[in-house]
């Protein structure tokens, strides 16, 4: 187990959250678009941190589509999916607090976030978190 995050888990499998962005992939709805929104607004994300000797250095990013986007992840298994070691922090975020971390213009590298980038893959782009006021 990752450094007392079993103190976390009962509070963050998001499992509503999996379950609506997969019925989101096969469906394509607006009603199920918006449910997921609404759900990712009660859920709770890992976000990995890059630490050298315990200060913050930057944030965990993962190319994709020649994009850099912040990793998010949903669960600890699919934390446990790309850690590899890393010298690493995390914190836990609500997807508002992600959001203006991701829109700030410290950030403007950032393209946007992946939310469990070697899972379900759930891609949102600066625009879209803007257009959606996520």
């Amino acid at each position: 187990m990752f450094g007392g995050i079993e103190l976390f888990e009962d509070n963050f499998p998001n499992k509503k959250l999996i379950q609506l962005i997969k019925e989101f992939k096969l469906l394509n709805t607006d009603e199920v678009y918006n449910n997921l929104i609404s759900e990712m607004e009660n859920s709770v994300f890992l976000m990995p941190l890059l630490s050298t000797n315990n200060n913050i250095s930057g944030f965990a990013l993962i190319e994709y589509n020649n994009k850099k986007y912040a990793c998010m992840f949903s669960n600890m298994d699919e934390f446990s999916k790309w850690y590899k070691d890393y010298e690493l922090n995390f914190m836990f975020y609500s997807i508002k607090e992600i959001s203006k971390i991701i829109l700030s213009k410290e950030n403007d590298i950032i393209d946007g976030f992946i939310i469990d980038p070697y899972g379900i893959n759930m891609v949102f782009d600066r625009e879209l978190i803007e257009k959606r006021n996520i």
